[in-house]
This record gives structure tokens, C-alpha cells and sequence, in this order.
């Protein structure tokens, strides 16, 4: 699941439809990575948030207003 955050979010087909991850679920996921008490599950919730940051900055600050 971390790696699926490696890439965008959003994407648009070649016939003009939008396919999309669920970024409020995304995140709520993350948080309950960061809620185990395991040094190595928080390490994949810490790289997961980097990815999905790093990788869709613009959705996420986009849709800001939908959490």
C-alpha cells in the first residue's frame, strides 16, 4: 500500500475520465500506521506520507477544504 502512494492520485484517461484514490482514506490509513507502536510499521507510514506528499502536493492542498 506505501508504494501505491508513490504515484499520483488522480489521473485522466485518454477519454477524458477521471480515476482517483480516495486521499482522505489514504491518510486515515497513514494515521493508523502511525498509531502502532512499531518502529518499522511507523517506518512505512512515515514513507508512505512522504510519497503521497511529495508525489501529489497539488491535489492534496487542492482538496484541503474536503477533510
Amino acid at each position: 500500500m506505501a508504494a501505491l502512494c508513490a504515484g499520483p492520485v488522480r489521473i485522466r484517461t485518454d477519454s477524458n475520465a477521471v480515476l482517483s484514490f480516495n486521499i482522505h482514506r489514504m491518510l486515515t490509513w497513514i494515521e493508523s500506521i502511525f498509531a502502532v507502536q512499531n518502529d518499522k510499521i511507523q517506518a512505512i507510514g512515515r514513507r508512505a506520507l512522504r510519497l503521497l506528499l511529495l508525489s501529489n502536493a497539488e491535489d492534496i492542498l487542492l482538496n484541503s477544504g474536503e477533510f
